[in-house]
């Protein structure tokens, strides 16, 4: 009985997460002085993971505070936490910000492909963990200024331990996803990462002309990051030697009235070396390298089909019609439609990206603008969708160039349960 009770507390419990996710609910909260709220996901290595996060605001302003969230994973049999202090010190229209954390995380690279708790509905119920995850425990320092909320530069630093973690369960409610295996379903194998010591330095640039992240109206938003592990390793003796950079920047454009255009353009490099090592054996990857192909990035290509880049970029182009397409159509005069395309319209998109390597003996300009980049590697894909509501969006997706995996009528359809614009 208690086995057959576990699953759907589990269920139910995963389930709620796009509630907060949405609505940033909080099982408790008193205005100007504290919050708290679930911390809950499911994936291959933590297995089930519940926890709490909370604010804890010690001045009336609400400009200095203490966060943070703690959990366990009853699979991993590990706990995992994070905290932070953090001050902020106002100054006309702008302000000054210091922050300081130390955390113990299952890490992953990959959240920019689909929310958290997107990932972790779809593990638990088909058995397919869309993230590479490896463990994380360190400190880090924050220095910055925010100039009226629209744009922020900070400098960083820090320390990381990097760890490999294996797979921990291979339970899901429906066996329907992941790889077989000797007749058994089991997730993919979560691949090892270069273990080792990384002492780093940094800056971060953020910008944002938006009133809101879901405002929508014109605007810029993007971040530009850069880390340096190379500075410190002369006085540190760290594992790693790198430059690390990544660039993003999205502009939201209104065509007509309702239409929209969200462009997106990513650009990233890693150069350097690491000294690290996964389960005895050189590393397969690392968490710095860079990956395409598949939900968000490359969306007519098998996913993660194009991995292990030490360089990357990437173009994405999405057209909305929000209602001023379906609608007006003959179709609407079909009985039942019109009501439903007053929920539902029509989306178009295309992407092109590549990823390339770079020699750790080459200088980084070398790096970034060598041989290796070549135009003829850019892979293209094309497709439409439709946004439903304000929750979710269905796309399918075709590539424009073949690959030895995708052929040309390879088809790539997607769920994305996330708002839309």
């Amino acid at each position: 009985m208690i086995k057959r009770i576990i699953p759907l507390v589990v269920f139910f419990s995963v389930l709620a997460i796009p509630v907060y996710s949405q609505t940033q609910f909080y099982i408790y909260e008193k205005s100007g002085s504290y919050n708290l709220g679930t911390w809950l996901r499911y994936n291959r290595c933590d297995g089930f993971f519940p926890g709490l996060r909370g604010q804890l605001f010690l001045d009336d302003e609400e400009s200095f505070w203490i966060k943070g969230r703690a959990g366990y994973g009853f699979s991993l049999h590990a706990p995992r936490y994070q905290a932070e202090i953090e001050k902020r010190f106002p100054s006309g229209d702008n302000e000054y910000l210091f922050k300081i954390e130390g955390y113990r995380l299952t890490a992953t690279g990959d959240a920019a492909v689909i929310p958290d708790w997107q990932n972790s509905i779809s593990a638990l119920l088909f058995r397919l963990d869309y993230y590479d995850f490896y463990e994380i425990f360190g400190a880090g320092l924050w220095i910055g200024k925010d100039w009226k909320g629209v744009f922020r530069l900070s400098l960083t630093g820090g320390i990381n331990r990097y760890g490999s973690l294996p797979n921990k369960t291979s339970q899901s409610l429906l066996d329907w996803g992941g790889e077989k295996r000797a007749d058994k379903r089991v997730f993919r194998d979560n691949p090892p990462v270069a273990e080792g010591d990384d002492y780093y330095v940094g800056m971060q640039m953020e910008l944002d002309t938006r009133p809101s992240p879901s405002a929508f109206v014109n605007g810029w938003f993007g971040t530009a990051i850069y880390t340096n592990s190379e500075f410190l390793k002369p006085l540190a003796h760290g594992d790693y030697s790198y430059h690390h950079v990544t660039l993003r920047l999205s502009r939201l454009q209104a065509v007509t009235h309702r239409q929209r255009l969200l462009w997106s353009g990513s650009f990233g490099i890693h150069h350097g070396t690491v000294r690290g090592r996964a389960n005895g054996q050189p590393a397969v990857t690392e968490p710095f390298l860079f990956d395409l192909g598949g939900l968000s990035t490359l969306r007519g290509y098998r996913y993660k089909e194009f991995i292990n880049g030490s360089g990357m970029a990437m173009t994405n182009l999405d057209y909305y019609f929000n209602g001023s397409f379906l609608p007006r159509t003959f179709l609407a005069k079909i009985w039942g439609l019109k009501f439903l395309f007053k929920k539902i319209d029509l989306m178009f998109f295309g992407d092109a990206g590549t990823i390339w390597n770079a020699k750790a003996t080459d200088a980084l300009p070398d790096a970034i603008l060598q041989e290796r980049f070549r135009f003829k590697s850019i892979r293209c894909d094309a497709g439409w969708g439709l946004h439903i509501g304000n929750w979710m969006k269905f796309q399918m997706a075709f590539p424009l160039t073949r690959t030895p995996q995708t052929g040309k009528y390879d088809y790539k359809y997607y769920l994305y349960i996330t708002p839309t614009i």
